[in-house]
């Protein structure tokens, strides 16, 4: 029966590993530089933090504890006392060392309290006038090294170790005799022989929030968190075995340097922006009508986009900044030429999709079958335009998220839907968009769409999305 729910216990751990996202703490801001130029700082979590941790402490214990009085062994009347059960509180506080490489899932992390004070409370009733209290505290110092897992939702994490506990001092029990009769008060102190320490296990539960800053280099984490544990028995005399069980809140301040990458975006005064393009519609009676990019209100008809430079000194002589299409100009033009066919497929896939970047809008591509990974050659062209955006941009950024439909498992599904992302990272690098101005991830097939019992619904989960921020 227990090793059940171990198993269901490391299920729940381990089950968001082929989904979760790893932290990253990205922060990315831009400075002016003499001359023109930028400098792009893009900041992440560091690798080591430093900090300090404190809080309170519920104790419950349970097992046999067997009580006499020392200076009355072979009293009839005092005989040893068996308490079953008993509970209590405490505080502590102590020091924090956490090591969490970037872009990992997992980290490890060193807790040591220097000061771990708790108190023992027990009760019983053995004869029906008569009753008996124990009352105790100790002192020790526990160290407790550690696993953490950074759960789907940023900041969270949960964390698996063990506990390692030095006893310093152990206060004899006072075994307080209450006499019902006449209300008559017996106190007398048992002294415990001091353990050296004791094994257990714990199990965690943290959120990190972002606190502070520190000269644009380190950043300062404040991370209330609750764990719980069981350890081996505090007592061993009189053969006694009382196991303590007991419940940690509390909070860590940490403090850690940022990995920082600078890059430098250099101004080029032979830039030359793309060219305006302004459109017409023509009607079944030949008559063109002109309006710029920004009007949307065009009479149903064929659209094309014509360069400003091949529009008729006439006709651009009446194009102001901004023609509402109610007063748009009307004149007689030739019927342009047919367009050449196009000869690729690339080609052919770019004319029945019209590549517009809209910054704020998210664009989805699909893909043909639930293996498939490869960059499409629509996304190619897509990511062509987002190129010289972003080189025409250099504060923009792209954001890319992979999705999957659910045929497989959930961790074939996220590799399906990493791949696909990463793939198209691949893609934007190889053609010059610097790393910086790149974030992608993936979400497996957990946010579909569309219903996954379906060829069409699949086809529309399978799929990468993309922004321009």
């Amino acid at each position: 029966m227990l090793r059940k729910y171990y198993y269901i216990l490391l299920f729940i751990i381990c089950s968001p590993a082929v989904f979760s996202q790893a932290p990253l703490g990205e922060l990315q801001y831009f400075n002016m530089l003499s001359g023109g130029d930028t400098l792009r700082v893009q900041r992440q979590y560091g690798t080591w933090w430093y900090g300090l941790q404190g809080g309170m402490v519920l104790n419950h214990y349970f097992g046999n504890l067997n009580v006499g009085t020392i200076n009355q062994p072979n009293n009839p009347f005092n005989p040893l006392h068996t308490y079953e059960t008993a509970s209590g509180g405490g505080f502590f506080f102590g020091g924090v060392l956490e090591w969490k490489p970037p872009g990992e899932y997992w980290s490890g992390m060193l807790t040591l309290n220097f000061f771990d004070r708790r108190a023992i409370t027990a009760s019983i009733v053995p004869y029906r006038d008569s009753s008996f209290d124990v009352n105790s505290t100790y002192n020790q110092i526990t160290i407790s090294p550690s696993v953490k897992y950074h759960l789907p939702v940023e900041g969270l994490h949960a964390n698996i170790g063990m506990i390692f506990e030095l006893m310093l001092n152990h206060e004899g029990a006072k075994n307080l005799k209450y006499v019902n009769t006449g209300k008559v008060q017996h106190e007398y102190l048992a002294e415990f022989t001091k353990p050296f320490g004791g094994l257990g296990v714990t199990l965690g539960f943290g959120y990190d929030f972002y606190v502070g800053d520190y000269k644009d280099k380190a950043r300062f984490l404040l991370t209330p968190f609750a764990d719980f544990n069981i350890r081996s028995s505090i007592v061993n005399d009189n053969d006694s075995y009382f196991y303590s069980t007991f419940a940690r809140f509390g909070f860590q301040i940490k403090y850690g340097n940022d990995i920082v990458q600078l890059d430098t975006l250099w101004w080029d005064p032979t830039y030359d922006p793309p060219p305006y393009y302004i459109a017409s519609t023509r009607n079944d009676e030949g008559v063109l009508y002109v309006s710029t990019m920004d009007d949307f209100e065009f009479p149903t008809a064929r659209l094309d986009y014509i360069e400003v430079s091949q529009v008729s000194a006439e006709i651009a002589e009446v194009i102001p900044d901004k023609i509402d299409t109610a007063k748009s100009v009307a004149a007689e033009l030739p019927k342009p030429k047919p367009e050449p066919q196009k000869s690729t497929q690339q080609d052919q896939i770019a004319k029945k999709r019209e590549i517009v970047i809209r910054k704020g809008v998210t664009e989805t591509f699909t893909y043909p079958t639930s293996p498939s990974i490869q960059t499409t050659g629509e996304i190619k062209s897509y990511l062509d335009k987002v190129a010289e955006y972003l080189a025409a941009n250099p504060t923009a950024r792209v954001i890319i998220i992979g999705h999957s439909d659910t045929r497989g498992n959930l961790e074939q599904n996220a590799t399906r839907a990493m791949e696909r992302a990463k793939n198209v990272e691949k893609y934007l690098l190889s053609v010059g968009v610097p790393q910086g101005s790149i974030i992608a991830s993936w979400k497996g097939s957990l946010f579909s769409v569309a219903p996954n019992d379906t060829e069409e619904g699949r086809r529309q989960n399978r799929r990468v999305e993309i922004l321009i921020e």
